[in-house]
């Protein structure tokens, strides 16, 4: 890859982006030039979360947010034909990442997906994007499209897999902003069984629906049962519960795709186990009873760390509060974010 990084000035605050034209207004045609001009008013507050992005269409990094964008035909764009991956930058050093970047080989060879350049030259565009950035803890998205060359379902038509990478603010962490512990409803459908259990695929209608149900509901997350009626996961995030005899239960990998998150908190809940704050670590069936008569139920993701369930379908979970258990695996995951040189890449040497 050719290391080449596109200068942006920093954007001044615009007002909105212009509306749709309504009914039988003259719509103008303009030239490049006048449409980058045009772009120009759509700076939007949102965007000052956004810090650099690589387009591999490009082959270069962009830090205005009005100029981090993906051709509209490529086909992650109209057939969800792509994989993803998200992960975090802390303190300067990527976390995890080559987890990640092995559930993302593992996707995109189920999607018959090449990627378009190697796996060092991925870490070295990974790294370039967030030094560019220029935030030491943030966020970064992954994504590896068919690419564009049209608009059918054909992936023939394509010219080429392309590579996009953003780094973006850090949300803040849900115990941060709900230290009470997060309420939580079973979602209505059964889980989709296509591609979920083996790809992370950027088709997340599915999850979208989680959402919007959970808005809904008044709730901060829905579960998903798989097709047998036992829970599952979230619409992103891995569940995990802790019984009143001290088991810690992960549902069984059928139906779920593997969480790099809830693969920390396995292995270092074994510490737990040997202080006998836990009696074992198991993967089961998890029916609903069990979870609403669980001494603990949590949920597990990059960007919630652990997120404490105190209620389901309105019904309080052990006593209503965050308990112990959560407490010590977020704690430990916290420190393996920040102190665990063995999954680290420091960005800035």
């Amino acid at each position: 890859m050719r290391d080449k990084t596109v200068s942006v000035q920093k954007v001044v605050s615009q007002p909105a982006v212009r509306q749709t034209p309504r009914r039988n207004q003259s719509i103008p045609h303009v030239a490049a030039a006048a449409y980058l001009k045009r772009l120009e008013c759509g700076k939007q507050a949102y965007q000052d979360n956004y810090y650099a992005m690589y387009t591999s269409v490009a082959d270069a990094i962009v830090t205005d947010p009005r100029l981090m964008t993906v051709p509209f035909d490529d086909h992650m764009v109209h057939r969800g034909d792509g994989v993803f991956e998200v992960f975090l930058c802390r303190d300067g050093a990527l976390y995890n990442l080559h987890a990640h970047l092995d559930r993302l080989e593992m996707s995109a060879r189920a999607l018959q997906l090449p990627l378009p350049i190697d796996r060092e030259a991925i870490v070295g565009c990974i790294m370039q994007t967030v030094h560019t950035g220029g935030q030491r803890d943030c966020t970064v998205r992954l994504n590896l499209s068919r690419g564009p060359g049209g608009f059918s379902a054909n992936p023939s038509e394509t010219v080429a897999p392309q590579i996009y990478i953003v780094a973006y603010r850090q949300p803040t962490p849900f115990m941060q902003q709900r230290n009470a512990g997060a309420t939580a409803a079973v979602y209505s459908k059964p889980l989709r069984h296509f591609t979920r259990p083996v790809i992370k695929s950027c088709n997340y209608l599915f999850n979208v629906m989680m959402k919007l149900e959970a808005a809904a509901l008044g709730v901060d997350f829905t579960i998903a049962k798989d097709k047998n009626g036992f829970l599952a996961e979230g619409a992103t995030e891995s569940l995990a519960c802790v019984t009143r005899r001290g088991d810690l239960l992960f549902p069984r990998p059928r139906y779920i795709l593997r969480g790099t998150t809830a693969a920390r908190a396995k292995s270092l809940a074994r510490a737990l186990v040997r202080n006998r704050m836990l009696r074992s670590i198991r993967q089961t069936d998890i029916s609903l009873p069990t979870a609403q008569s669980a001494a603990e139920l949590f949920l597990l993701g990059t960007t919630i760390t652990v997120a404490p369930v105190t209620e389901l379908n309105k019904r309080p979970i052990g006593n209503g509060q965050p308990g112990p258990i959560a407490a010590a695996l977020s704690k430990a995951l916290e420190h393996d974010i920040s102190a665990n040189p063995a999954l680290s890449i420091p960005v800035w040497r």
